[in-house]
């Protein structure tokens, strides 16, 4: 964690940056389910296979950007600068990003060589109801710690 941190932005400023950027990829999320991933019928295979990949490719170039963000000097810097109790913690949640990235990639893989099928699409669903699942725990662990460094979120999160 080196790099540009946030030490000079108020706290209201961090959190709502943290909160912008989890927004940002929750809505690449829905997007992708929003694509024939969910409950839906009579979708096209073909067309909702190629807006699939297309989704999941610009959720990794988020993720990463996110990602590079975090690791180059941010809030996860400053909850630390603030309480460097949380230092090992804050480099566990660091040391997710590449296991993330590897699970997005193997989805990415997986979608390029598959055939757009009904089936293919049902199990595409279910690996992506996984990875947002870890995702969306990568993020609340994030949260915390920030919280727990520079204090607490507001009512609107």
């Amino acid at each position: 964690m080196t790099g540009n941190s946030y030490l000079n932005c108020s706290d209201e400023s961090i959190r709502r940056h943290v909160r912008e950027e989890h927004r940002q990829l929750n809505v690449e999320l829905d997007k992708l389910f929003a694509c024939c991933l969910g409950d839906q019928h009579g979708c096209d295979s073909q067309t909702d296979w190629k807006k699939i990949r297309e989704r999941v490719h610009r959720l990794r170039e988020n993720m990463a950007h996110h990602f590079r963000e975090e690791e180059e000097g941010s809030c996860l810097d400053e909850a630390v600068a603030r309480r460097t109790t949380l230092a090992p913690e804050a480099r566990e949640i660091e040391r997710e990003h590449p296991e993330l990235l590897a699970e997005l990639d193997g989805l990415i893989s997986w979608l390029d060589d598959e055939p757009p099928l009904e089936t293919t699409l049902q199990i595409a669903r279910t690996r992506l109801n996984a990875f947002a699942a870890n995702l969306k725990r990568h993020e609340v662990r994030e949260d915390a710690l920030i919280r727990r460094g520079v204090g607490g979120f507001g009512e609107d999160d």
